[in-house]
This record gives structure tokens, sequence and C-alpha cells, in this order.
């Protein structure tokens, strides 16, 4: 649940999608700001909600994550950790993943 420190700021709507609507908003919070994709039905009713990128501190780690998304919905995810205190990156903690947006506004691991 969002608190009094949390924002939101509308990024992007995804175009050419006929039965949903799909967008992507920022949202951030204290040492935590997402890149969200959300899709909502053509009544305005939500379908699904994934966090696509963003970055996250633990106090210990730092997360960061960047991704794209091409003209078929692939969304390539690629994901990094840090330690911030040895100002060390280590690439063994690195992942990468795909995700599908689907035309019924799910979005699955690809």
């Amino acid at each position: 649940m969002p608190d009094e420190t949390t924002e939101f700021i509308a990024c992007f709507r995804l175009d050419g999608l006929k039965d949903i609507h799909a967008l992507v908003y920022w949202k951030a919070s204290l040492l935590n700001y997402q890149y969200q994709l959300v899709t909502f039905d053509k009544k305005g009713n939500p379908l699904e909600k994934r966090v696509i990128a963003g970055t996250f501190y633990d106090g210990d780690k730092l997360t960061q994550s960047v991704a794209s998304i091409d003209e078929d919905w692939m969304i390539s995810i690629a994901s990094g950790q840090s330690q911030i205190q040895a100002s060390d990156f280590s690439a063994t903690e690195s992942t990468a993943y795909q995700l599908e947006l689907l035309p019924d506004g799910n979005i699955i691991n690809a």
C-alpha cells in the first residue's frame, strides 16, 4: 500500500492493442523505484500488473533492472546487483528473462 512518501507518474500507453489498455507508470517510494506495466479491459477494470524495471536498495545490495518492449509485446528484462559498501558488481548475480503481453491482457513468463 502506498504511504505519504509514495509517488506515481504515468509514463506511456502501449499503442496498437485492440481489446485492452496497457500502460507503464513509475512508482517511487523510499529506496524503491519501479516501472510497472498494468493492463485494463476496455471498461477500465484492472487485469494484471508486473514490475518490469527499477531500482531497489535493501541496505546491503543495490538491484537495478532495465526493460525493453518490442513491437510483438515481448518484454526483455535484465537485472543486476552490486554491493554498495564494496563498490563491487557481480555478473554472476545478473539475470535476464522475458515476459510476454498477451492480447487478453495477461502478462506471462516467456
